[in-house]
């Protein structure tokens, strides 16, 4: 089972609501979408670059303490 690395912050146009999950792998698809791959699901999460307003990626080891307790 492959564990969480990355902690990925995003918000998106039509959400005023700042998503913050942990990722084992990040992959842009090249048809206008972000995968996120989480380890306790096969298939990854798409979202849409054109829905994107903000986006960040940070090593989970990097991640401030409060940022890494919400994953």
């Amino acid at each position: 089972m492959k564990h969480l690395n990355l902690v990925v912050t995003f918000k998106l146009s039509n959400d005023c609501e700042l998503h913050v999950k942990g990722a084992t792998s990040i992959k842009v698809d090249g048809k206008g979408s972000l995968l996120l791959y989480y380890p306790q699901t096969a298939a990854p999460e798409r979202i849409d670059l054109r829905r994107l307003q903000s986006f960040s990626i940070q090593p989970l080891i990097g991640a401030s303490p409060t940022i890494a307790a919400l994953v």
